[in-house]
């Protein structure tokens, strides 16, 4: 009888032993990570709309150099991040922009090359014309400066904005800073439209403690219009404008790591495709043309073109919109778990409003932007029939 207990409970120990085998090879446990996505700033550097290789962009204490395609990629924190874009002999430009959890924030530089410098003398009268765009110029008086000077002025393209109704039509960064003048200099800006059409608004404006404020009014006559200054800082010149906006996503291709049916967790580099840049939305010409009825089509190509340089200014580059190739890195995925990125690019779109006066009669001209900011990334995932909460379909992470 005691050989009969004995044998039994032996055998009932190995038969647990190969069930709990058999349980654990049944039933495995999935391995688990957390599926982290960085936050990235991506973005273009250009001169007069061409790529710009070379240039180093900072944020923070993150720097990277533009390729030969102009593109670059910045690690970045979450919040408020400044962004500077530099080169040696142009004029440095920097932009304010929010990076969110799981994105990638989008933000275009075009560079000016410095231009060179001229001697003014106190003894006779000097007339600059900027050298780049050949839109604006100054004529120092005799008797501005006490001695000779070395001047020079760049037409840049920067973000200028005042108060959310500015429309820089032309932004000078002038050297030396800071320099002052005995008697004011005389600037001129250059206006290709015949007197039919002029600018309801034009103002000056002033860079100071890196926000620019308004430093008087601008006249319009028969060359163009015409303001004083007193001093060398950055300078803008341009109307009132009325800017309005309403945002909205478009969906790009995104990304899926399949590791259902594995215990391990795996890891897969992943690239995005994220839209940047901004446009016209439609024709320009068109819509000056049936803003003024009956303006001439000189006029209404030359006020168009002012108008696309207003929102160059406040973009901070010229009309483009890219496709930018964007690496996120190795992205980790649980055992026996499908994640899928989705890609939503950001999209501005944005009316700018300014009023010109057409013989004799104040009109506004309306001015349809549309401007891609970057792009979220949103996980899904579906579970495996590992899993115990096993749906078989996605979940939102």
């Amino acid at each position: 009888m005691k050989k009969f207990i004995i044998g039994a409970l032996a055998l009932s120990l190995v038969t647990g032993v190969f069930s709990c085998k058999n349980e654990d090879e049944v039933n495995p446990i999935p391995e688990d990570v957390e599926t982290v996505i960085n936050s990235f700033i991506s973005g273009v550097v250009t001169e007069n709309g061409a790529p710009l290789a070379g240039a180093t962009v900072k944020a923070g204490s993150e720097t990277a150099t533009s390729a030969e395609d102009g593109t670059f990629t910045l690690k970045a924190a979450e919040g408020e991040v400044v962004v500077t874009a530099s080169k040696e002999g142009y004029v440095e430009t920097s932009a304010s922009i929010n990076v969110v959890k799981e994105s990638v924030a989008s933000v275009n530089f075009e560079l000016s090359a410095k231009n060179k410098a001229v001697t003014v003398s106190p003894d006779s009268e000097t007339t600059l014309l900027e050298e780049r765009d050949k839109f604006i110029s100054m004529t120092f008086a005799a008797g501005a400066v006490a001695e000779n000077t070395e001047v020079a002025i760049t037409e840049y393209t920067t973000r200028a904005t005042f108060d959310g109704n500015m429309g820089a039509i032309s932004v000078l960064y002038c050297e030396p800073s800071g320099q002052t003048f005995n008697v004011p200099v005389k600037v001129n800006l250059n206006s290709k439209t015949s007197s039919d059409v002029v600018f309801a608004n034009m103002v000056h404006y002033t860079l100071k403690d890196g926000k620019w404020v308004k430093e008087g009014d601008m006249v319009a006559g028969e060359n163009g219009y015409t303001c004083e200054l007193t001093h060398f800082s950055s300078h803008a010149f341009g109307a009132a404008a009325k800017w309005s906006s309403t945002n909205s996503t478009e969906t790009s291709e995104g990304v899926v790591i399949d590791n259902l049916g594995q215990v391990s967790a795996t890891s897969k580099d992943v690239t995005v495709s994220v839209k940047n840049g901004w446009k016209i939305d439609g024709d320009l010409t068109a819509a000056v043309k049936a803003a003024l009825a009956g303006v001439s089509d000189s006029d209404a190509a030359a006020l168009a073109d002012d108008l696309n340089r207003m929102v160059r200014n406040e973009k901070g580059a010229s009309a483009a919109v890219k496709t930018n190739t964007v690496s996120l890195g190795k992205v980790s995925v649980s055992g026996d778990k499908k994640a899928t990125i989705s890609v939503e690019n950001e999209v501005v779109s944005s009316t700018m409003a300014v009023d010109v006066v057409f013989k004799g009669q104040t009109i506004t001209v309306n001015v349809p932007v549309k401007e891609y900011k970057g792009a979220k990334m949103k996980v899904s995932y579906q579970n495996g029939e590992m899993r115990p909460e096993h749906s078989g379909s996605d979940i939102q992470g």
